[in-house]
């Protein structure tokens, strides 16, 4: 990643720019981190929704095959060949 962080301590208040310059890398980790988090997030979301479209397509081709039975055996249970 391209996050930079620059600390520069000085013999004046050292501890305090010491500190200040922790909660600067601190801060450039957590938002490197959330970022990747927010990521993976996003891509499990689409594989689940990629994966219930799948599966919304085979149940439809399913139920339309079921209808073509249903019509076939309809047709051949009206069939009276001798009247």
């Amino acid at each position: 990643m391209g996050t930079q962080v620059r600390c520069r301590a000085r013999a004046s208040g050292e501890a305090i720019a010491l500190f200040s310059c922790k909660v600067k890398v601190y801060r450039a980790i957590i938002d490197v981190q959330s970022a990747k988090l927010n990521n993976d997030n996003v891509r499990g979301r689409d594989y689940q929704v990629a994966m219930g479209r799948a599966e919304v397509s085979i149940m439809e081709r399913r139920l339309e095959e079921h209808r073509q039975r249903v019509k076939l055996a309809i047709s051949i249970l009206s069939f009276r060949p001798f009247r």
